[in-house]
């Protein structure tokens, strides 16, 4: 079964992969991961809820990848002490924000994933959140680099230290409450009309 789930995000993967145009990355790729999943009942194979990993929050709390089920989500991979594109990437946010303004929080959450965890603890995400003055919307989280690299993979977000910051691929996804992927735009600043168009669909 296993398997079968790998191979079928993988499939997904490359799906969105060619869908995109050329990306503004500025890393090389990152060795592979083996992603460890299980299948649930409640959510398709095509879901990043099947991923096992653990994750903790900025209120330094436990959380598995399928306690984000049951709303849609804009997940997007930072890291807090970025000081040129996390912050672009924020600013993207906020103007898909503006936009969905008539949604409410409880049906359309941000998991911002930092790829950072030796930085950014819970304190670090928490004085983030409020420094940049994020909505009840967002969620920061963080793993171990085995965990972080494993959901990048199927994110199909890039990213490598360099020194004290990272390069890194600069993509939002969007997952529908099953947490499937329905949609991702890559690049900085770009137009968020089809990202908006693609969250509307989602009936929230």
């Amino acid at each position: 079964m296993k398997t079968n789930i790998i191979t079928c995000l993988t499939i997904l993967l490359v799906f969105f992969s060619c869908s995109k145009k050329n990306s503004s990355s500025c890393c090389s790729k990152s060795e592979g991961a083996d992603a460890e999943v299980s299948f649930s009942e409640d959510i398709s194979e095509l879901s990043l809820y099947n991923l096992e990993s653990e994750w903790v929050t900025q209120d330094d709390q436990i959380l598995h990848l399928e306690d984000l089920k049951g709303k849609a989500q804009i997940m997007v991979m930072i890291y807090t002490k970025c000081a040129y594109a996390c912050p672009r990437l924020i600013a993207d946010l906020k103007r898909v924000e503006e936009e969905i303004q008539d949604i409410s929080s409880s049906d359309l959450g941000i998991v911002l994933v930092s790829m950072d965890p030796e930085n950014d603890t819970p304190a670090q995400m928490t004085e983030y959140s409020k420094r940049n003055k994020l909505s009840d919307r967002y969620m920061l989280i963080t793993s171990t680099e085995h965990n972080i690299l494993e959901l990048s993979h199927l994110l199909n977000v890039k990213f490598k230290k360099e020194g004290d910051d990272y390069a890194h691929s600069n993509i939002l996804t969007l997952l529908d409450a099953q947490g499937e992927i329905v949609f991702q735009q890559e690049g900085l600043g770009e137009d968020i009309t089809k990202l908006v168009s693609h969250i509307r669909k989602l009936s929230l």
